[in-house]
């Protein structure tokens, strides 16, 4: 793009000189913060499928929703770049009056992308619970009826925030004939139904943490990873402090990028939460605190077991995650009855096999 020489979008504040060559930009802060995060986020989703499909043998849901998390997190970002390369992130009075309509187009087009992400993000982490939290009536419900409202308010958010202005190209170019509702209501809904998501999301496990059949360190590294979920709150609440602020304050551009970094917090890690629930099994997998030992036993029927337990007397489980939280710590892993072993002159000996997993709690 060339040195602009003309006007900006909106005349300066008293006493300012408007500096066109050399502006006072955060587009510079904001790319760096994406590709941060859009590192740590890839980096993390990866390691999640990695284990649960390689270690645990076992993808789900959760693992699907995460997945398209990650992709719409990349086309948020996406255009969200777009827009700073048209002056979001510049004062309002330094951004040159033409580059305005994209700037505003490529944000609002993000911002519409934002509500499908978040959205997939929440029912990737409410998978997560009903994986954990399965075999408690209560807790499906909770979880089901939590499930069902994220849905269908933020489908009601999508849409009125797309349709407020007829033609929709309005939005970002009032040039356009034709006329737009007042998107001031709409915004501060969508972030006070966020933030309260946020917050039925964060007290969800707390009643059901007790029944967990795991050992107490087990639940306090569940109840870190949970915790997590504060950061996710407290940047949906300064998002919605933000939204505010574009919608009272002159200096737009500006100000939409301050909101874009809260956003992109947001994001980001609540779909890094969703990947450390399964970073215990990736670190037992590759560094295993315990050493199996084995034995074996005549059970009370006479059959002949065979039992692996871990010298420490610690979790003996090395493929347990945080998202499995829920399944029985005892396993009987397979019984083989029926095997014969022949010997010379047609003598068959007939073992009955059993092996367990014993815990220790």
């Amino acid at each position: 793009m060339s040195q602009w020489t003309g006007l900006g979008a909106m005349p300066p504040p008293p006493g300012v000189e408007p500096n066109f060559e050399d502006p006072d930009n955060r587009m510079r802060e904001n790319i760096t913060l994406h590709a941060i995060f859009l590192t740590l986020t890839t980096c993390c989703v990866l390691m999640r499928i990695y284990t649960r499909h390689f270690v645990i043998r076992k993808l789900g849901w959760d693992d699907f929703l995460v997945c398209i998390s990650w992709c719409l997190t990349v086309v948020f970002s996406g255009l969200l770049l777009k827009s700073y390369t048209w002056g979001i992130g510049r004062h309002i009075w330094e951004t040159p009056a033409p580059w305005l309509p994209n700037a505003l187009k490529w944000f609002m087009i993000g911002a519409w992308m934002y509500t499908p992400l978040i959205t997939a993000c929440k029912l990737a982490v409410l998978s997560i619970y009903w994986r954990i939290f399965n075999n408690r009536k209560s807790a499906r419900w909770i979880i089901g009826i939590t499930a069902a409202v994220v849905i269908c308010a933020n489908t009601g958010v999508l849409f009125a925030a797309i349709f407020v202005c007829k033609p929709i190209q309005r939005s970002w170019d009032q040039t356009i004939s034709g006329k737009c509702g007042n998107s001031t209501p709409s915004a501060y809904t969508s972030g006070a139904f966020n933030v309260l998501e946020d917050l039925v999301m964060l007290l969800i496990p707390l009643p059901f943490l007790s029944d967990l059949n795991m050992r107490t360190g087990r639940k306090l590294r569940l109840m870190a990873v949970f915790g997590l979920g504060v950061f996710v709150l407290v940047a949906s609440i300064v998002r919605l402090v933000k939204t505010k602020v574009i919608a009272t304050g002159l200096d737009l551009t500006r100000n939409m990028s301050n909101m874009a970094i809260w956003a992109i917090i947001e994001v980001n890690v609540s779909i890094i939460c969703t990947c450390l629930m399964v970073l215990p099994a990736f670190f037992d997998h590759y560094w295993p605190r315990n050493r199996p030992t084995y034995g074996s036993g005549i059970s009370s029927s006479g059959r002949k077991s065979g039992f692996i337990k871990t010298s420490s007397g610690t979790d003996p489980n090395p493929m347990w995650d945080l998202d499995n939280a829920g399944h029985s710590s005892e396993t009987k892993l397979t019984e083989l009855k029926g095997y014969n072993d022949s010997g010379a002159g047609n003598i068959t000996v007939t073992h009955d096999l059993e092996v367990n997993i014993h815990s220790q709690r």
